[in-house]
């Protein structure tokens, strides 16, 4: 019987090993399935959110949504350096979208929201600046229809055309003083 249980014992130590040994490979292999964080990685994916300002007057909370996965995919790759920031705007983007979903008025949305979130709307503020600075001095795409640290309006922007960048991705160049 002793000889019986020893083998029961040792097959029951392969099958533990081979399962940790299972187990750790597929912890390599979901690490290596996470998106590398490089400002190569964000350039390539931030042009997915550049119509975000445009989609977020629009007031249509299914092409909010569709924007906030964008957004969340972008924090993902994100530099460690400006992924506070995107979480910050994907925070109050979130609660604009919720808020939207009852309000149906953008503006008044937006109002609820600031009032609600008063002691952060600077920060908030602050972050989405962060956020195009970085965008436009490390990937040359503007977001938004300012180009960041000029005080200058992208010029011919109208309801129809994508704000801060052409159809191939690059920056839209003209500009005219908003003084």
């Amino acid at each position: 019987m002793s000889s019986r249980l020893a083998c029961t014992n040792r097959t029951l130590r392969v099958a533990v090993a081979t399962a940790a040994l299972l187990a750790a490979g597929a912890t390599v292999a979901s690490c290596s399935r996470e998106p590398e964080r490089s400002e190569a990685a964000y350039c390539a994916q931030v042009k997915d959110v550049r119509s975000l300002d445009e989609t977020l007057h629009g007031g249509d909370t299914t092409k909010i949504a569709a924007q906030l996965a964008k957004l969340r995919d972008l924090q993902k790759v994100a530099p460690v350096e400006i992924e506070p920031q995107i979480a910050l705007v994907i925070s109050f983007t979130e609660d604009y979208s919720r808020t939207l979903g009852t309000v149906k008025d953008p503006d008044e949305a937006l109002n609820q929201v600031s009032e609600r979130r008063a002691q952060e709307v600077s920060a908030v503020v602050d972050a989405a600046t962060v956020v195009s600075r970085f965008t436009f001095e490390h990937c040359k795409i503007t977001l938004g229809s300012e180009v960041p640290g000029t005080g200058t309006t992208l010029a011919g922007l109208g309801s129809t055309a994508p704000p801060a960048t052409g159809k191939d991705g690059k920056p839209i160049t003209t500009v005219k003083p908003t003084h």
